[in-house]
């Protein structure tokens, strides 16, 4: 069997400047982070390793909104619809299934930004 999924090149800065201005201010639009747990023998523990956060960036070069992150921060404060964040080393990396090409983000820490 021929496995077409193929990654190009892992996360990288010059993928994610591909997609969005990394070290730019994006929007969060989710409802509330979503739990990525620790996968152990077949199931889920209660162990929280990281969280995803749906966010966008109105900018003239970005081209996918909104964009999931995985964000490598157990434990996120509260955040509401609408709130400005920044990352902390916020990288892409391209998937490759057939025709499909799927786009992920992940960074280190996510930082709210002080409303003016």
């Amino acid at each position: 069997m021929i496995n077409r999924n193929t990654k190009k090149g892992g996360y990288s800065l010059e993928c994610t400047q591909k997609y969005v201005n990394r070290t730019g201010i994006f929007t969060y639009c989710g409802v509330m982070p979503e739990p990525v747990r620790e996968y152990v023998d077949g199931k889920y523990t209660d162990h929280i390793l990281a969280n995803k956060v749906y966010v966008m960036q109105d900018t003239p070069d970005s081209k996918q909104n909104p964009i999931c992150v995985k964000v490598l921060q157990p434990n996120l404060q509260e955040l509401q619809f609408g709130q400005k964040l920044t990352f902390d080393n916020l990288l892409a990396c391209e998937f490759f299934s057939g025709n499909r090409k799927d786009v992920y983000f992940k960074a280190d820490n996510l930082h709210l930004k002080e409303a003016k």
